[in-house]
């Protein structure tokens, strides 16, 4: 099977899910908002303590996309899919 489709797959269906944990509570924008402002915080800690971990993220429009789409587990799908191109 295709690696790409796999990863389409994994974030179509974390994009999917958090819809819809943020339609379930209730509070759609305030829960949506607070996923969107982690995966940007997340984003930027990992960019900025890159230089210290030894790896990283590069901050570009689509990193800036997938973590702003999926939070915090996005950006650590990102970590995981990196670690895994080695």
């Amino acid at each position: 099977m295709n690696f790409r489709i796999i990863i389409y797959t994994i974030c179509i269906l974390l994009l999917i899910i958090n819809l819809l944990y943020y339609k379930s509570t209730g509070k759609f924008f305030k829960n949506g908002f607070i996923g969107v402002l982690s995966g940007e915080i997340s984003l930027g800690a990992i960019y900025l303590l890159s230089s210290f971990l030894g790896f990283g993220i590069a901050i570009n429009p689509f990193t800036v996309i997938i973590s702003g789409l999926l939070g915090a587990p996005g950006v650590i799908l990102m970590l995981i899919f990196m670690g895994m191109s080695f």
